[in-house]
């Protein structure tokens, strides 16, 4: 629980020696406002900081059966611990079908709990000190949830609204004539007279000024609409401000980091949705068309265009799963006979940013490709758990690219195009700063929230009074979580799944931990062919191992390696004699060689 005091004193250390910067941010302690809050001391050592993250999810396939859940993430803890599922704290269940009418009616015990926690303050026992802390108090750094989710969380306008963007922002918006739905064009349309939408064009720099001194303007504009005297008042003034309530998060006594800064954008519902979702509408032309468009002049929709073309794509696509690794997890399917059932969000990830640059490459026009490659790269980079000041600066430069040419290639300052400019083609603007605000955006993501679901989910062994059954789940989760903190020896498991021991013949190695021969193995010694020699040999000499002229050329086959990670690795004697389908599982980049005995592991 003291690795984030230790790590937010090394970095604001290091963030004032070094003109404000810091060498790597790998973590919400590399947050400036986090670190903000450490040097004016409203975050102590003894303090907890926490995540709150709310979605809803479906708990059947073929049935209406959508619940909301809420969890807890508590960033005290190391990252290698903090999104495991015996720190991951549930925190309520909202039974459905149907959405809650007033979601904070479920959000008050939960926040009510904290904000008396810190008015009593909790006395707590630290085994590391060997003594009791007299006053530890809990406090929300962050709440997430995706888009829709976080407007009725945070009480602003929906993402359809003239000022649409979650984070508070004062990006303008324009809609077409007759149309009620807000888009975040940067440009305003060619020949556009629609009343209370032009704007000039909106340059970086702008978009850097519409962040400044957000919790102010917060404050002042819902004392502001508190003072509304009538309906027809503050249906007018929620328009101007963007506000339709004042959030539950506002009576905590204490905020590290005010309203609306708390409130963090995610990046999983962003990338791996959103994005995939717009640009497949845009290649297969399935976004609404209107006068005087046509649809037959989008030569970026070329799926549209070849119907043939779409389905050769997905056999592509249904092809390279046997390329992909199986630590990857599941592997995109045939998008054409199913991305509108059920595809998964990972499915879109690896799909859209691990094959799409290479299976688009001979398929869209090359501007198309190059912008969409832009999204890519800047995505890559501001994806990651770690990344270093340059990089952070690279994929903010990429992404503005990217958004100015979205706009100049399909939004075309049309007004019949203007649909095309999504709320969440205006939020890429926002990754770089909020990743130098609360740290990178996978440390918060809603990737936690979504296993926790999967994990609680998978529990429910029948269908009737699924939602009893889900919450009895999430107490019982809790009530282990809270009995492992503190009793770290006692090992509880009553989830009933067999052992998971090794199987008999396997090989351990003493010298290199975690590095397992796994069987099945060929129990006679092979001698090796004379390409594959050579290469032994040659290896062998540059490492110098010794007794290279009294080897006999022989080796004995395994079928897998586990490594410490507890990956597995086939070996390619393993997948060219397995007859069914399998995963490629034998490429490995090598980077660090151990010798443990007589036998040589490699691994990257």
């Amino acid at each position: 629980m003291h690795y984030l005091e230790k790590k937010l004193a090394h970095n604001v250390l290091y963030f004032n020696m070094h003109q404000g910067k810091l060498d790597v941010y790998n973590d919400t302690a590399c947050g400036d406002g986090l670190m903000d809050a450490w040097r004016s001391g409203v975050f102590c050592g003894s303090d907890v900081t926490l995540q709150f993250s709310i979605d809803g999810a479906q708990l059947c396939l073929n049935q209406p059966s959508e619940a909301w859940v809420f969890i807890w993430v508590i960033h005290n803890l190391p990252p290698t611990i903090r999104y495991t599922k015996a720190f991951v704290i549930p925190a309520a269940i909202v039974p459905g079908p149907n959405k809650p009418v007033e979601i904070n009616s479920f959000l008050f015990p939960s926040l009510y709990h904290v904000a008396a926690l810190q008015q009593k303050g909790l006395a707590v026992f630290d085994a590391s000190l060997g003594r009791i802390v007299p006053s530890c108090q809990p406090m929300i750094i962050f709440g997430t949830a995706d888009s829709p989710g976080s407007a009725v969380m945070t009480g602003m306008v929906g993402h359809s609204g003239r000022y649409g963007c979650h984070l508070y922002c004062d990006m303008p918006s324009c809609r077409r004539t007759g149309d009620t739905h807000y888009h975040p064009a940067m440009n305003c349309p060619n020949d556009y007279a629609v009343a209370n939408c032009i704007h000039s064009d909106v340059t970086n720099a702008d978009l850097k000024e519409y962040c400044i001194h957000l919790p102010l303007k917060y404050s002042q504009n819902i004392d502001f609409l508190l003072r509304a005297r009538s309906q027809v008042d503050y249906r007018q003034w929620r328009l101007n401000i963007r506000l339709c309530k004042q959030t539950l998060f506002s009576g905590l006594p204490l905020q590290p980091l005010p309203v609306p800064t708390n409130f963090m954008m995610d990046i999983m519902h962003l990338s791996a949705l959103n994005h995939p979702d717009l640009f497949m509408k845009l290649f297969t032309g399935k976004l609404d068309v209107y006068d005087p468009d046509d649809r037959l002049n989008w030569d970026w929709a070329v799926f549209y265009r070849n119907k043939a073309l779409w389905e050769a794509h997905g056999k592509s696509v249904e092809k390279c799963s046997s390329y992909i690794p199986s630590s990857f997890g599941c592997t995109p399917r045939n998008p054409a006979r199913k991305i509108n059932t059920g595809y998964k969000v990972w499915e879109y990830q690896l799909y859209f940013y691990g094959l799409g640059p290479m299976l688009y490459w001979h398929i869209l026009p090359y501007k198309y490709w190059a912008n969409f490659y832009k999204l890519v790269a800047g995505i890559r980079l501001l994806q990651h758990h770690s990344m270093t000041y340059a990089e952070v600066i690279q994929g903010k430069n990429m992404l503005h690219e990217f958004i100015h040419d979205f706009e100049a290639l399909y939004y075309q300052r049309m007004e019949a195009h203007i649909h095309f400019v999504h709320q969440s083609i205006h939020l890429l603007t926002h990754i770089g700063p909020e990743t130098f605000c609360a740290g990178p955006l996978m440390c918060y993501a809603q990737w936690t929230l979504e296993t926790a679901i999967r994990n609680l989910g998978c529990k429910i062994q029948q269908d009737h009074d699924i939602y009893a059954n889900l919450m009895q789940q999430a107490i019982l989760q809790a009530q282990i979580n809270s009995q492992c903190a503190r009793y770290p020896a006692v090992k509880l498991d009553l989830t009933g799944t067999a052992d998971s021991s090794l199987p008999l013949n396997a090989c351990k190695f003493e010298e290199c931990k975690g590095y397992i021969f796994l069987p099945w193995r060929k129990e006679a010694p092979l001698a090796l062919n004379d390409d594959e020699l050579h290469a032994l040999q040659t290896c062998w000499g540059e490492v110098g191992w010794p007794n290279i002229n009294s080897w006999g050329n022989a080796v004995c086959h395994w079928s897998k390696l586990q490594l410490p990670n507890r990956q597995r690795v086939h070996s390619l004697w393993y997948e060219s004699r397995c007859l069914a389908k399998t995963r490629c599982t034998m490429c490995m980049e090598v980077s660090e060689m151990y010798t443990c005995g007589k036998v040589s592991i490699e691994h990257c």
